[in-house]
């Protein structure tokens, strides 16, 4: 049974309260209308106000448009209030990503005009498992291979849940279908020419014929890689008190010994994290700036060495300290 292990979730990762009012955002897929029917039935013993929220791209003409007619009649169906948003620029560009940005925005406005405490989304395993192999593709770190979380804030300090991520598609689709849930299909997710697409209908499907719950363990995987950043950034953090920083003059300051005793990993994003906390919070040093200030640090041989950094920034090496000081700061 999807549901008891579904509320089992919610109440594992502390989503919600009893009582609180929840923004669900909503495509008229599987996926969404699925979330939404068990929030609906969970909402009847939590006593939840659940609020939908759908964004028409009008990219599908007539059929866009049957989407949010489908959304809006489960609202009207369950006394839901129910807000629409129309996006139609056409912008050069990432869509994708500019779509998500204006997406996330409404569901933000309308989780701060009704008050609500949260916004759910309906990502799921195999979101998950798709997400890594994309990312692995495009060479990312081990911070892009950490996977989403069931719960965590956006930047402007918004909390986003994602109840159906220990569940697959299949399990998904089961349960609509065991339960008559009324969802659209929409065809451009069929096209293998977008890359997530490939992945999803190619690759996985290749990969599970060697091992049918590859999207299990790639999600676990993921999972796992998140706790051990997390866990890294820690370990960042405790490093980063040791640094002496002086923002009023634009510098910072570690003694060497400090910096050369610390694991490779922690010293790598020290040297991301001391940039970021002095200069600009999203300011991004990148991994070949990283190497080459350890490099520098490293090296046994000679004695002062600097090397210039984006943003104006040089570092320095001395026999005992290591600096990183904007270049119109005298020392």
């Amino acid at each position: 049974m999807l549901y008891p292990r579904f509320k089992h979730f919610i109440e594992q990762k502390k989503m919600f309260s009893l009582g609180e009012t929840l923004v669900v955002g909503a495509s008229a897929g599987v996926d969404s209308m699925v979330l939404f029917d068990l929030l609906l039935k969970l909402s009847h013993v939590w006593k939840l106000k659940l609020v939908l929220v759908h964004v028409n791209y009008k990219l599908r003409g007539e059929h866009s448009d049957l989407d949010e007619m489908l959304v809006q009649e489960k609202a009207n169906a369950a006394s839901v209030p129910f807000f629409r948003f129309t996006h139609t620029e056409k912008s050069e560009g990432n869509f994708q990503e500019k779509a998500r940005t204006f997406r996330r925005s409404k569901m933000e406005e309308v989780l701060d005009q009704q008050n609500a405490a949260c916004i759910a989304l309906a990502h799921h395993q195999n979101d998950q498992a798709e997400t890594f192999l994309l990312r692995l593709l495009r060479g990312t770190g081990l911070k892009g291979l950490g996977g989403m979380k069931g719960s965590s804030l956006s930047k402007s300090g918004k909390k986003y849940i994602r109840p159906l991520l220990p569940f697959t598609r299949e399990e998904i689709e089961a349960y609509a279908e065991e339960h008559k849930i009324a969802y659209r299909h929409d065809a451009s997710n069929d096209d293998v020419s977008y890359k997530r697409n490939w992945i999803r209908h190619e690759v996985l499907q290749q990969l599970k014929q060697a091992n049918p719950k590859i999207v299990n363990h790639l999600s676990h995987l993921s999972s796992q890689l998140r706790e051990d950043e997390e866990a890294l950034e820690y370990y960042v953090e405790a490093a980063l008190q040791k640094v002496s920083i002086s923002e009023d003059f634009g510098k910072c300051s570690l003694k060497r010994e400090i910096y050369n005793s610390l694991p490779k990993a922690i010293r790598l994003r020290l040297s991301a994290a001391v940039f970021q906390k002095l200069f600009l919070e999203s300011a991004i040093l990148s991994a070949d700036h990283r190497e080459k200030i350890d490099h520098i640090a490293l090296r046994k041989e000679g004695g002062k060495a600097q090397y210039f950094l984006p943003l104006n920034v040089l570092f320095t090496r001395d026999h005992e300290k290591i600096y990183f000081q904007k270049e119109n700061v005298s020392e």
